[in-house]
């Protein structure tokens, strides 16, 4: 499942995950690796709710920072297709 990285208005990570399947996918859930205020990393996790129809994008504010054009720090690490 493919994801995207952006800022919002406020300079915090978006996160977008689109449906490529031809099947509406439900569970997906997105780690985010990043450095906390005190240097230390971190890892937080995010769950975008309902369904993801086919070819449609789903998006959750992770509200850390993020600068934009820097590596993507998520990856989807679940996913399931609903039959």
């Amino acid at each position: 499942v493919p994801r995207r990285c952006d800022a919002d208005g406020n300079g915090n990570l978006v996160v977008s995950v689109r449906n490529d399947t031809t099947l509406p996918i439900t569970g997906v859930q997105i780690a985010i690796s990043y450095t906390d205020a005190y240097g230390r990393a971190a890892l937080k996790r995010h769950s975008i709710s309902g369904q993801i129809l086919p070819g449609k994008i789903a998006s959750v504010n992770a509200g850390i920072p993020y600068t934009p054009g820097s590596s993507c720090p998520a990856d989807v690490v679940a996913a399931q297709i609903v039959e």
